[in-house]
């Protein structure tokens, strides 16, 4: 498995969004995190039974952050994405299928 990502600050964000696409997906998810905080932002990947897969932390992250998520090696199943800011936490329940 494999993780691009990229970041942009952009000042006219107005709310905190987190999505998360296609779903169902054959390899790569699409991510897409917003916020106006300024805060450590943290990525995580389990999979249903709560095993962690994947793990990044990004350092004061305010803007805009999209990612590509690849399960090329991962088995078919339910996974859940975690983006951890602050005492905020929000997830997005990802299947995938091959």
């Amino acid at each position: 498995m494999s993780l691009n990502s990229e970041s942009q600050l952009s000042a006219d964000i107005s709310e905190t969004t987190f999505t998360a696409f296609p779903n169902p997906t054959s390899s790569i998810s699409h991510v897409n995190y917003k916020s106006q905080s300024d805060e450590d932002v943290t990525f995580s990947v389990s999979d249903i039974t709560g095993a962690l897969i994947h793990k990044e932390t990004i350092s004061n992250f305010k803007g805009e952050m999209n990612l590509d998520y690849n399960f090329e090696s991962a088995n078919v199943g339910t996974y859940i994405f975690t983006i951890q800011q602050g005492d905020k936490i929000q997830n997005r329940k990802v299947q995938l299928v091959k």
